[in-house]
């Protein structure tokens, strides 16, 4: 069958997203008959992973060394997350990867494979932070991209049953 890595990481409040948004992932998958597996590492109280249901799926956060982590994203059939640290290890492999960017424009966080960004990549989002901010040349107030709009990230994200969705036909799944 094949391995399915999960990273809900944690950082800004425009890179976290609901632990039950990532949980509906984690079970759509699960349901759908997928090995899966959830990587991330603990850095600090504002940066690192979600808690997320890890019931009946590999929890290997705070488990891997960096060279673990990267020979078990080489194994894994794709790799789900909305962070680019992974994203770049999995960028060495041939396997698939899905991002759901939510701060940074898919541009600057996929990889190049095969002389494209497009090869084995899905990026899944409804907007970006950066599309709520004003950068135009005659602005000089200090705006960023670690927050969102009235502080609720709901709205950048696509909807869980659509990221399964886009994972299970990159995977030949559906079967």
């Amino acid at each position: 069958e094949g391995l399915f890595l999960v990273h809900p990481g944690k950082g800004w409040p425009s890179k976290t997203f609901p632990v039950s948004w990532w949980n509906a992932i984690i079970k759509g998958l699960k349901d759908s008959g997928k090995k899966v597996a959830v990587i991330g590492k603990y850095v600090s109280e504002e940066q690192g992973y979600l808690d997320v249901d890890c019931f009946g799926c590999y929890d290997v956060k705070n488990m891997l060394s960096v060279d673990g982590l990267i020979y078990l994203i080489s194994k894994a059939n794709i790799l789900i997350s909305n962070d680019s640290s992974p994203v770049h290890m999995a960028g060495a492999f041939d396997n698939w990867i899905i991002l759901i960017p939510t701060c940074k424009h898919p541009d600057h966080v996929l990889p190049w494979r095969k002389g494209n960004q497009n090869y084995k990549t899905k990026s899944l989002y409804k907007k970006l932070a950066c599309d709520d901010i004003d950068s135009s040349p005659t602005q000089v107030h200090g705006q960023t991209i670690d927050w969102v709009k009235n502080g609720d990230i709901r709205p950048y994200l696509p909807d869980p049953k659509e990221v399964v969705l886009t994972v299970l036909n990159c995977c030949g799944g559906l079967q």
